[in-house]
């Protein structure tokens, strides 16, 4: 993996970012994106864990990946 050495600046917006981030050059060309690293210290907010509780106590439908994916495809590209 190359590595590419960034201002201090930079470096500081990219540590306070809490969600996957788009990069783009100053004419908005999309160069890739940079997804922040959690570390063990990160707890995840009261309202996190309910909607973790809420998703897993829903009553459904559920659907495994192939089937998913099966629906996807039926639908075609559109």
């Amino acid at each position: 993996m190359t590595s590419i050495t960034i201002p201090s600046s930079v470096a500081e917006l990219l540590r306070t970012a809490a969600v996957a981030t788009r990069l783009v050059d100053e004419q908005g060309n999309v160069l890739g994106s940079f997804a922040p690293v959690r570390s063990s210290s990160d707890e995840l907010t009261p309202e996190q864990w309910a909607e973790i509780r809420r998703r897993r106590n829903s009553p459904g439908p559920w659907l495994t990946t192939e089937q998913v994916l099966n629906r996807l495809e039926s639908r075609g590209n559109g």
